[in-house]
């Protein structure tokens, strides 16, 4: 891979990046707090330290993210019934609406853009991807 494709990458990476982001401060959240907000979305009564997890986030940001939520009346913690001692993370009516304003307009963004491209090339790309992912992972995390 030539040097100009790295930069291409890392250009692209960026761009798609800053697309996330901008479109999270436009709702008043920042990139980590949409994240954690599509998180509860995807599986309600999750546990904060479960989406801090998903998200691959420290546990106090993933707690202050969420406690920024709950002052924001989307979500709410209700004790679970399967464990007494942990709080699920659940949507309000406040935050159903929200989702439908941002996380679904970003779902349908996105298969508006993988549909846009060519069969074989979306292919690859994903496939490209998911393998960058895991070796990205290890070289960086797996020392």
């Amino acid at each position: 891979m030539s040097s100009d494709s790295y930069a291409d990458f890392g250009t692209a990476w960026y761009r798609i990046n800053a697309v996330y982001e901008k479109f999270a401060r436009s709702n008043e959240l920042s990139l980590n707090g949409m994240l954690v907000f599509a998180h509860v979305c995807c599986e309600e009564g999750i546990t904060q330290t479960e989406v801090g997890e998903r998200a691959l986030i420290p546990k106090q940001t993933a707690n202050s993210i969420v406690k920024a939520l709950l002052n924001r009346g989307l979500i709410e913690l209700k004790t679970l019934e399967s464990d007494k001692r942990s709080k699920g993370i659940f949507l309000t009516s406040k935050g159903l609406e929200f989702k439908r304003r941002t996380i679904n307009k970003i779902s349908r963004a996105e298969r508006s853009a993988l549909e846009g491209l060519d069969v074989t090339i979306r292919e690859a790309m994903v496939e490209g991807l998911t393998v960058y992912a895991a070796a990205f992972h290890k070289a960086l995390l797996d020392e």
